[in-house]
């Protein structure tokens, strides 16, 4: 106890030493326990000054026989190192990291953190962290993209007083190779997911020279950042390592994410580098041959990052992709899928939410005078409910037949199963044991110029993702008006209060914020479409149609989601987009592949789409052998499979028709459940319990 207090009185000491600040150079200088540092002062609207680190490193440059390797800890350094400016971002597609044609500054010597700080923080200590992971779909982007004076402004300035830490990992083939799934090789899978436990290490070892103290720690994630976050908290690696998490827009730990995972884009990039060869040894189906697959590695070794960043553009141009974080086995650091991970994670305090128009790119499936399509939502329902391992997915694809042939559902397809249910499964995870979950919808429609657009969307198509990003850190920022700067007071200042002190508290004059339940589904609304900028706040039954059928029916109909160990190397994930990426494609004949490419890049992708068609068809006809489900030869839209790889091949338009078994399940299940209902009324198990949740 006595040596607890020695420490509690001369921590402030040591987070004094070596601290300096030049207010004519606009620098400040401290020492951390690698050596001295030389941050910059940062000055932003409103008259709010933080300081910026820009590029600390916390792991050694990833470059010869540690490309594709676990991370190893940077060294100390001699003398001032200046991080006065930011670095390069770690190798990935410049334009689309940067957001420009001609892309940025770019290099393997990436692994550093972005530290921003008040100078209240830098004094006296003690303060909260927000640890960012930056989105990007584990394929672009990059800490150096930040808006500097957003987040100082916002999170990093006296009277905010949150220290911010934005560390990088590796992306694409560089951090989720995986050349021999279940293998041990000299290029384990997820190192991109080492990267940022290396990263959340240092940070405990060295958040107190900037004032943050490591035992407060937020890991706030958006996007692909989002999803990361939630995935890295099933991780023991990272259990008792951060007190609470902020999800914006993508939870992820509803999907499997099997051992072969990424497994086809690696090989494929290998042979585009000329690393591997399908006529030799060198195959995706050879993972005994350690040599050969130590070649092939060694090989990809030897090549320039811009070789394999350039290998990685030819990639844009086949369905095969990049996944990012997926189970690795019993010594990784994901030793079970994700999906299974959560069932065990140790739950924490959560503010989670999404935009309420995350992504329409099912539209497509409606026609001309806004009918749904039956073929589009058939072929839509039955590719998504076979890739989860419901023990009956014939019928959770009558069950989503029912669903989206009403009104205009179909346009809701993707974000209902690619955010709000992942939203919900990692709502109700982690409330438990006592945390609380605060869970929001975003449905401000208003943002209008203030959020800089990519792509063209129509006025039902707001809020879409990302729109709601640019009040918190400023990504995507257009031109603010008045009220767009009020709006960035009362948003962020709700994500600020969350991160110091586990209640996102709205402020004066707004409604207040309970947290979830899981009988209610209890969410707080945030719109500003109120001339006062009173918020709605809390409403009941988040998305409640569309979570009843991928929840509720999920769990009643089709059966626990329980995956096998392993899928066929083709169906390492399923995820929404990827289902809708590919059909979309192919219908609309333009690639809607959000990360593969620009607006102005669509141009001619028929080869493209009919080739990716053909691997969904391939995919379904793979998963049903697998799992040796009786289904007729002609599949549910009554397209036969091709049977060869033609990249011409266009599928057969007829009408859908529903096989007689599925309906003679669907009577028998009804029945079965009214007379067990019955059965147990009279037996008087229907009575009222203290406490009674639905789930």
């Amino acid at each position: 106890m006595t040596s607890l207090l020695i420490l509690t009185i001369l921590c402030p000491l040591s987070l004094a030493a070596g601290l300096s600040f030049n207010d004519a150079a606009g620098t400040v200088s401290l020492s951390i326990s690698q050596g001295e540092l030389l941050g910059t002062r940062i000055d932003s609207y409103d008259n709010r000054t933080g300081y910026g680190f820009l590029g600390v490193p916390f792991g050694a440059p990833p470059v010869g026989s540690l490309r594709f390797a676990k991370p190893v800890a940077a060294s100390s350094w001699e003398g001032v190192r200046n991080v006065t400016v930011k670095g390069v971002a770690c190798p990935a597609v410049g334009e689309l990291t940067y957001k420009v044609p001609e892309g940025g500054p770019m290099g393997e010597d990436c692994l550093h953190a972005y530290v921003y700080a008040s100078k209240n923080c830098l004094m006296k200590g003690g303060c909260a962290i927000m640890w960012v992971l930056h989105g990007g779909r584990y394929n672009f982007e990059s800490p150096v993209v930040f808006v500097d004076d957003v987040i100082v402004h916002n999170f990093a300035s006296d009277g905010q007083d949150v220290v911010v830490v934005i560390p990088a990992y590796r992306l694409e083939n560089f951090g989720f190779l995986n050349i021999a799934p279940g293998m041990k090789t000299s290029a384990p899978p997820n190192v991109a997911v080492w990267d940022l436990l290396l990263a959340m290490q240092w940070t405990h070892r060295e958040a107190h020279h900037f004032g943050g103290d490591p035992e407060k720690i937020n890991i706030f994630g958006h996007s692909a950042g989002a999803q990361f976050a939630d995935i890295i908290s099933t991780s023991p690696h990272f259990s008792g390592l951060f007190r609470s998490m902020t999800i914006m827009s993508g939870g992820d730990t509803a999907y499997e994410a099997g051992i072969k995972s990424n497994s086809l884009a690696s090989w494929l990039s290998a042979e585009l580098l000329g690393c591997a060869d399908n006529s030799t040894s060198n195959t995706p189906t050879n993972h005994s041959n350690i040599v050969a697959i130590e070649g092939v590695i060694e090989c990809m070794r030897e090549k320039t990052w811009e070789e394999i960043v350039a290998s990685n553009v030819v990639l844009n141009s086949y369905p095969e992709d990049y996944h990012g974080p997926h189970a690795d086995g019993p010594d990784g650091i994901l030793p079970l899928s994700p999906m299974a991970m959560s069932k065990n994670r140790k739950p924490v305090s959560l503010m989670i939410g999404t935009t309420s128009a995350e992504f329409h790119d099912t539209k497509y499936a409606l026609n001309a005078d806004g009918t749904p399509d039956l073929n589009k939502v058939a072929e839509l329902c039955e590719a998504f409910t076979y890739g989860p391992a419901y023990p009956h997915p014939d019928v959770m694809t009558k069950k989503c037949l029912d669903y989206y042939m009403q009104d205009k559902n179909v346009m809701n397809f993707e974000q209902d199963t690619m955010f709000f249910m992942p939203t919900i499964v990692a709502a109700k995870a982690n409330a438990r044991r006592g945390h609380r979950v605060y869970l929001y919808s975003f449905t401000y429609t208003g943002i209008g110029a203030a959020f800089k657009k990519y792509m063209k969307l129509d006025p039902e198509d707001h809020p879409s993702h990302s729109e709601d990003y640019v009040y918190i850190l400023g990504m995507h920022r257009g031109n603010f008006t008045k009220k767009d700067y009020e709006i960035e007071k009362i948003y962020s200042g709700m994500v600020m209060n969350f991160v110091k002190t586990g209640y996102p508290n709205p402020g004066e004059g707004q409604p207040k914020w309970k947290p979830f339940s899981k009988l209610g589904r209890d969410y707080y609304e945030i719109d500003f479409s109120d001339s006062s900028l009173r918020m709605p706040g809390m409403k009941k039954g988040y998305h409640a149609d569309a979570m009843k059928l991928w929840v509720d029916d999920a769990d009643k109909y089709g059966g626990p989601i329980t995956p096998p160990e392993e899928y066929p190397a083709h169906s390492d994930r399923f995820y929404a987009m990827d289902i809708v990426t590919a059909y979309a494609s192919h219908h609309l004949n333009k690639s809607v592949a959000h990360d593969k490419t620009l607006e102005t890049e669509n141009d001619n992708y028929k080869i493209w789409t009919d080739y990716i068609n053909y691997r969904r068809f391939k995919h379904l006809q793979g998963l049903k052998n697998f799992r040796s489900i009786d289904i007729e030869p002609l599949d549910i839209r009554g397209v036969p499979v091709p049977d060869s790889n033609t990249l011409t091949y266009e599928p057969a338009r007829v009408l859908f028709r529903m096989p007689v078994e599925i309906l003679v399940i669907c009577v028998s299940a009804i029945l079965i459940f009214l007379l067990l209902r019955c059965c147990l009324h009279c037996a008087g198990v229907y009575q009222e319990r203290k406490g009674y949740e639905e789930f």
